[in-house]
C-alpha cells in the first residue's frame, strides 16, 4: 500500500504501533508571524495515522495555546477520529495546556495529566468586534464544558477572570481523567536519590584528594564509566561530572525540604479546617436543641392554652343551661374538647337542647293556686240548680 504524505512533522515515530504526536510550541501563528503547530497539517497527520491503520495515537501537549481557529481544526480532528471508533485518540499533559492547548486537550479519549502539569483558561484575545469574540468565546466553553463536571456558564466564569488548575483540581472537577505520577513525587524516593548521589559524589571526592594516588587507574576508570564518561575523560571532566552530580543532590534535598514544608502547611491546614467545623458543627447543634425546646415550649403552651379555652367554654354552656353544670360533666366536655377542638366542641354544644329547669313557683295560701277542672266543672253545675 502506498501512502502519499512522505514527511511527518508532528509525529516522530509514525511506523511505530502507537505512534505520538506532539503539540509543544505555540498554536499556529504567533504575532511574529512565525508559525507554530499548524491545525492543516496536523489535521493530516492524524488522518493519515488513521488511513494507515493504526488503532492508538497519543497526543502530547505542552504549549501555552494560541490560534482559535487551528485549535479548532485540531479540536475537531481529534473528536471526529475518536466518534469513527477506527482510532483512539489520547492526550497527555505534560507540561502545560494553556489557552487553546487546554481545549484541544479536552478531545482525547482518555485525558491524562502528569501530576506536576497544569491547566489554564481564559477568554480569547486578539483584534475584532466584540460580537466576534463572543462566538469564539461561546464555542471555547462548550469545547471545555463538553466533558467537564462543569456547564457551560460555570466555565465563561472561570475564563473571564483566567483559571489555572493543577492536575488534582483538573481532575476534581472533570477537565482530565486521569492524573500520572511523574515518577518523583515520593519523599521517600527523593531522599534515596539525593543520599545515593551524595555517596557516590562523596566517594568521588575522596579519589581525587592529593593524598590519594593517582595511579589506580581502575577506580578513575570506574569514576568515570558513573559519570557515563569514557575512560580517557580528563581529571577536569570528571570534576565537572561531579560538580553537577553535586549541584543534583542540591537540588534534590531543595525539593525534599520544599515538599516538608509544603506538607506541615497542608498539615496544619487541614487541622484548622477540621477545627473550624468541628466548631461550626458544634454551634448548629446548639441551634438545633434550642431550636427544638423553643419548639417544645410553645406546643405545651398552646396545649395548655387549648385546655384553658375548652374548660371556659363549657363552664359557659353549662350556665346557661345547655349541660349539667357539675364538675364531671364539665371535666368530660372539656376533655371532649381536647380531642375534637375548640370549633367542633362549640357546635357540638350549640347543638345540644336547652336543659334548664323551669323555676319553681311558691303560693302564699291555697286560694291563689288555679283550680283544677274538677273544681271548676263542679262550680258550674252548683250554680245551675
Amino acid at each position: 500500500m502506498e501512502f502519499y504524505i512522505v514527511e511527518f512533522i508532528y509525529t516522530p515515530n509514525p511506523d511505530e504501533e502507537e505512534p505520538i504526536m506532539l503539540i509543544n510550541t505555540h498554536i499556529g501563528l504567533d504575532d511574529k508571524g512565525i508559525a507554530g503547530i499548524m491545525g492543516d497539517i496536523f489535521q493530516r497527520e492524524l488522518l493519515e495515522l488513521r488511513k494507515r491503520g493504526k488503532k492508538v495515537v497519543d497526543v502530547w501537549i505542552n504549549t501555552v495555546g494560541g490560534g482559535v481557529i487551528d485549535g479548532q481544526t485540531m479540536y475537531g480532528t481529534i473528536t471526529e477520529c475518536n466518534a469513527s471508533n477506527e482510532i483512539e485518540v489520547n492526550t497527555l499533559n505534560i507540561g502545560i495546556a494553556a489557552s487553546t492547548g487546554g481545549w484541544v486537550f479536552q478531545a482525547g479519549k482518555k485525558r491524562v495529566m502528569l501530576d506536576y502539569s497544569s491547566l489554564m483558561m481564559h477568554d480569547p484575545h486578539g483584534k475584532g468586534d466584540d460580537e466576534g469574540k463572543e462566538v469564539f468565546t461561546n464555542s471555547i466553553a462548550t469545547m471545555l464544558a463538553s466533558r467537564a463536571n462543569k456547564s457551560k456558564e460555570e466555565v465563561l466564569s472561570l475564563m473571564s477572570k483566567t483559571t489555572f488548575m493543577n492536575a488534582d483540581e483538573a481532575f476534581k472537577n472533570g477537565f482530565c481523567d486521569e492524573v500520572k505520577p511523574c515518577g518523583y513525587n515520593d519523599l521517600a524516593a527523593v531522599t534515596n536519590v539525593m543520599t545515593d548521589r551524595w555517596e557516590a559524589g562523596n566517594t568521588i571526592l575522596n579519589l581525587l584528594l592529593p593524598t590519594q594516588e593517582k595511579t589506580d587507574d581502575m577506580s578513575y576508570k570506574t569514576i568515570a564509566n558513573f559519570l557515563k564518561l569514557n575512560d580517557e575523560a580528563s581529571e577536569t571532566a570528571v570534576l565537572k561530572g561531579v560538580q553537577e552530580l553535586s549541584n543534583r543532590a542540591e537540588t534534590a534535598e531543595k525539593a525534599k525540604n520544599d515538599m516538608e514544608d509544603e506538607m506541615k502547611n497542608l498539615r496544619a491546614e487541614c487541622d484548622k479546617l477540621k477545627n473550624d467545623y468541628e466548631d461550626k458543627d458544634k454551634k448548629l447543634k446548639d441551634m438545633e436543641d434550642a431550636v427544638n425546646k423553643a419548639k417544645s415550649d410553645k406546643e405545651a403552651a398552646e396545649k395548655a392554652q387549648n385546655e384553658v379555652d375548652c374548660q371556659n367554654m363549657v363552664k359557659g354552656f353549662a350556665e346557661v343551661g345547655r349541660i349539667k353544670n357539675d364538675a364531671d360533666t364539665i371535666a368530660k366536655w372539656t376533655n371532649t374538647g381536647l380531642k375534637v377542638g375548640k370549633d367542633e366542641l362549640k357546635t357540638m354544644l350549640e347543638d345540644l337542647p336547652l336543659n334548664k329547669q323551669a323555676p319553681k313557683i311558691e303560693f302564699k295560701n291555697h286560694a291563689e293556686k288555679p283550680k283544677s277542672m274538677s273544681a271548676i266543672m263542679r262550680e258550674k253545675e252548683t250554680a245551675n240548680k
